[in-house]
């Protein structure tokens, strides 16, 4: 049987071209109207963003050669995401897409996350060294069932609308364009200005045929080397001027259909014999040349942009000068408890100060009751010690009086839960410049190591440190730091010794509890206390039980009630007499006894999801107990099994998403699996399962049973098959290299031998 070869994309493409250009039907070599380039110009269903560069091209020309009418494309499981299935038999078309960024946590100078005002870690982008190719294969609309209905986009007026969308690119831009008598048209690279027919010489072809000709030697114009610096040095009939024409045609294309005005492309038929053998002769031209035309066309509509931004703070400043509206940025004093109203007044929180501030343009009289004394660009009297209960009050938390910065521990309650709850903790120093450590037991900032900070923000401002005396107090800093953590260590050490005690006490637990029953999920060798609660050990990698996670029985509202650490009696809560629990860094496994023999190990957020995922994979199972733990978890596992590969099972709760909310699950997942380059294996559900809450595998579970986690997780577990054997594969393929290349030192040398 003869061997298929593959066609490899840009060939794919250079074909498709070829052919609409030998038959006239390419997108830039034939007139459009801005409403028929709007119904096919292709979107993606999901994000609602426009393709772009060789994609756009690629499934513009699909769509006109198969009669599609609607611009929305989707992959498989996009379709399946919004209740739309494509039909049977229908052929996808490939996109490439290549990631140039990826989502990491912002960290601080001790490389720990920096939180925003809910506690929850910051979010960048991050630009990655090397780009990531991404291939799809994309259905239209068309070739789908149950598509929601296509809103209808009214036919632009051209007479206007269009016209003066068009005259304002070419006005922003700042080219120097000049018209002349005559019927040339061209952009002159060496003086660096455009030529242009009169405009009244374009009446009899159309006001359009004017615009599309301006649009395409501005698309030329910014080749220049002070631009986006491409070779402009051809000559008409040389193979470089013909490909800057076609750079400049498409991306003039590409313009018609982002500003949605009509196209009217003029003398291309001269350059139609020219691309073809380009195309011919180099497949990937049209990948270079598509890519230029996307950057000409990002280039143009950002000078738009940037005009539009312009305007703006000209409005604004002038409303600033005939309003009482504040002219630089003022840091406010807003309470937990009033961050609500301070935001909607236009309050704006600024994470590296930890403080919430009024913008520039915000108005004075709204946020008043916030306002005081000092801002960034002023220094300030005001006492330390307010200061720092002012910091703490905006984090969250409630403190009676003022602080005490006496070098101890200190508790408060957090804003968040009932009344006496004393979750929160300070430790601050009144000598040097006043400082603190502070955080919130809920949140896991249980240790010196991961708490917020605290710097006096008005002695900064008024003192100025010598190199040597910043040294001096930087050192003195991580001395307290260095001593709270060891205060914090032997008290957590205590709490452990009660919670280890309690449960080699207490008695097994079987399948009976309520949570248990509720979640569907078995016990998996865990206990009860004296109240009826499930009783979680969490460890550390060495086996040292820290502390237990206490689930209750399930109430009226199908709710239990969780925490970790002591269960403290009345009369311990009366005097306030706390049990710190550590838990950063502890789990819980679930099939220890499997740990060994095998080569995989799933690590997740909470039980029910760990007991869920163990039953539909058979695979040791480590419960992190918190999205904020997984991280730390993973690392710890990957150090003491490095030859083990992880899966970061995490949740992903979409529905936070579609509300505008993070995923934190998913984030921190994410991110762990690219700490410890892990398999990363997220739930995926359906639009009714969205809409009920679902965010985790046991919801997964409950909603369509094992067989769906085990089918979801499988393709994960593949995924790192597939990696070992290819793997294995090339440690074999380099073995027969090294072998092959041995031999043939071997021949060489025995025939020199026989030469002597």
């Amino acid at each position: 049987m003869a061997k298929i070869e593959k066609i490899p994309y840009d060939k794919l493409i250079a074909d498709k071209i070829i052919k609409a250009l030998e038959d006239g039907t390419a997108p830039w070599v034939k007139p459009w109207s801005a409403s028929d380039i709007n119904k096919i110009s292709p979107i993606n269903i999901v994000t609602n963003k426009q393709y772009n560069g060789i994609n756009y091209i690629n499934l513009f020309m699909t769509a006109m050669e198969r009669g599609y009418d609607d611009p929305r494309w989707m992959t498989f499981n996009q379709a399946k995401s919004i209740g739309a299935k494509v039909k049977k038999g229908e052929k996808a078309t490939l996109v490439k897409f290549f990631k140039f960024t990826e989502t990491r946590e912002v960290l601080d100078e001790d490389g720990k996350p920096i939180l925003n005002e809910k506690g929850e870690p910051l979010i960048e982008e991050k630009k990655l060294e090397n780009p990531k190719l991404i291939w799809h294969y994309v259905f239209n609309a068309n070739q789908c069932e149950n598509v929601p209905e296509l809103e209808q986009i009214e036919d632009l007026d051209r007479e206007f609308k269009s016209i003066e969308v068009a005259e304002e690119i070419l006005k922003n831009s700042g080219a120097d364009i000049r018209h002349i008598e005559g019927d040339r048209a061209y952009y002159s690279p060496n003086k660096d200005f455009i030529v242009l027919p009169k405009k009244e010489q374009f009446l009899e072809v159309g006001e359009m045929a004017y615009y599309s000709t301006a649009l395409h030697e501005l698309g030329h114009w910014t080749g220049h080397e002070s631009r986006l610096n491409r070779d402009l040095s051809g000559t008409f009939g040389t193979p470089s001027y013909a490909k800057e024409e076609l750079r400049a045609e498409i991306a003039s294309f590409m313009l018609s259909s982002k500003l949605g005005i009509d196209f009217d492309p003029q003398q291309h038929y001269a350059y139609i014999d020219s691309w073809i053998k380009i195309l011919e002769d180099d497949s990937k031209e049209i990948l270079r040349a598509s890519s230029d035309a996307l950057k000409i066309t990002n280039y143009i509509t950002d000078l738009q942009k940037e005009r539009a931004i312009k305007q703006d703070k000209e409005v604004q400043i002038d409303r600033i000068n005939k309003e009482a509206l504040f002219d630089k940025k003022t840091y406010l004093i807003v309470k937990y408890n009033e961050k609500e109203l301070a935001k909607a007044a236009g309050a704006k929180w600024d994470n590296k100060a930890k403080s919430w501030y009024a913008p520039i343009g915000a108005s004075k009289d709204k946020l008043k009751q916030w306002t005081f004394e000092y801002n960034e660009s002023q220094s300030t009297n005001i006492d330390p010690v307010v200061e720092f209960k002012e910091v703490l009050e905006r984090q969250g938390f409630i403190i009676d009086g003022l602080p005490i910065l006496d070098g101890k521990i200190h508790r408060i309650d957090t804003a968040d839960k009932k009344k006496g709850n004393k979750n929160g903790w300070y430790l601050g120093f009144s000598d040097g410049r006043p400082n603190a450590i502070y955080g919130d037991f809920a949140k896991g900032q249980d240790s010196a190591k991961n708490a917020l900070k605290w710097k006096s923000m008005s002695s900064e401002l008024e003192s100025g440190y010598s190199k040597q005396e910043a040294k001096e107090f930087k050192e003195e800093y991580k001395a307290k730091q260095l001593k709270a953590q060891e205060e914090l260590f032997k008290e957590q050490l205590k709490s452990a010794k009660i919670l280890e005690d309690e449960f080699n006490s207490a008695k097994k637990s079987d399948n009976s509890h309520s949570y248990l029953v509720a979640k569907g999920v078995k016990n998996y060798n865990l206990k009860i206390d004296k109240k009826g609660n499930l009783l979680i050990p969490l460890k550390d990698i060495d086996g040292k039980l820290w502390s237990l996670q206490r689930i209750g029985m399930i109430d009226k509202d199908k709710k239990s009630f969780k925490m970790i650490g002591v269960l403290r009696t009345k009369d311990e809560r009366d005097k306030d007499i706390r049990y710190p629990s550590k838990i950063e860094g502890t789990f819980f496994i679930i099939g220890q006894d499997k740990l060994k023999e095998s080569n995989k190990i799933i690590i997740v957020e909470g039980y029910a999801t760990g007991a869920t995922v163990y039953e539909a994979t058979n695979l040791p199972t480590i419960v992190a107990i918190s999205s904020n733990n997984m991280e730390k978890v993973a690392k710890e596992i990957t150090n003491k099994y490095p030859n083990k590969k992880l899966i970061i099972a995490g949740d992903n709760d979409i529905s936070n998403e579609l509300k505008g909310k993070e995923n934190i699950g998913k984030l921190k997942a994410q991110a762990t699996s690219l700490a410890v380059k892990g398999e990363l294996a997220l739930p995926r559900f359906t639009k009714k399962e969205i809409e009920q809450g679902a965010s985790d595998w046991n919801d997964l579970h409950k909603s369509r049973g094992l067989d769906e986690v085990k089918k979801q997780l499988k393709i994960a577990i593949e995924k790192i098959k597939t990696k070992e054997q290819t793997k294995k594969l090339q440690k074999e393929q380099e073995q027969n290299r090294t072998k092959k290349r041995f031999r043939q030192r071997e021949v060489v040398r025995k025939q020199a031998l026989r030469i002597k």
